[in-house]
């Protein structure tokens, strides 16, 4: 099913308020001082996961690779599209790293 009846459009729709509460949350958690608000939030966002995650599943759309496995993919499309190899991105880092560490922002 993740390519037939417009599974991508109807999805869209269908989560876009719950992505909107997301991402309002995210901010909201960056605000908030009192650690029983901090959990509410938590709860929620993870209920609408779980959700998420079944729905993702019975239509097929449910990725199998681990977190680390999709951080993985991320960083190397990051690094694709900003034209850097690993090395040059290690690089980079490890000269932000003396910099900081010298003090030399």
């Amino acid at each position: 099913m993740a390519d037939d009846l417009n599974t991508v459009h109807i999805l869209q729709g269908a989560y876009q308020r719950a992505l909107e509460f997301i991402n309002a949350s995210i901010g909201e958690l960056k605000k908030m001082l009192s650690y029983a608000e901090r959990m509410s939030l938590f709860v929620s966002l993870f209920e609408i996961e779980k959700a998420a995650r079944e729905v993702l599943d019975v239509l097929g759309l449910l990725n199998d690779l681990s977190c680390a496995e999709i951080l993985k993919e991320m960083k190397q499309k990051a690094l694709t599209r900003a034209g850097l190899s690993e090395e040059d991105f290690s690089q980079k880092m490890e000269e932000r790293t003396m910099a900081r560490k010298n003090k030399d922002f």
